[in-house]
């Protein structure tokens, strides 16, 4: 898991904001930026390699450390395919958790 790459954090701009945030930790020049996921839906595609079937929009709350720094395409494609994969992995540890609570309930 890459879960030591970000932290699920709260809004720092908005406290009543329950919107998922995340605090970028992966020495990529995105480092120390707030990204506040705004919609997420599962796609209907064809799968071909490493792609993920969902759609996601985001917010910069808070833009990286080194705002100077200029981005290449390559990096920006990188960090957009990361913000997917850590996503789906918070989604995945809810859902365990969910699952895990049911399961002593209903036993």
């Amino acid at each position: 898991m890459s879960n030591n790459l970000y932290k699920v954090c709260s809004n720092p701009n908005d406290s009543i904001d329950k919107s998922l945030c995340i605090l970028v930790q992966d020495d990529s020049p995105f480092d120390g930026a707030v990204i506040r996921y705004t919609t997420f839906k599962i796609t209907e595609q064809e799968l071909t390699g490493d792609d993920i079937a969902c759609q996601y929009k985001y917010e910069i709350e808070i833009p990286p450390h080194d705002v100077g720094m200029e981005i290449s395409e390559e990096a920006g494609t990188e960090f957009e395919k990361n913000l997917g994969e850590w996503l789906i992995e918070i989604i995945q540890q809810q859902m365990d958790e969910y699952a895990a609570k049911d399961r002593n309930l209903n036993t």
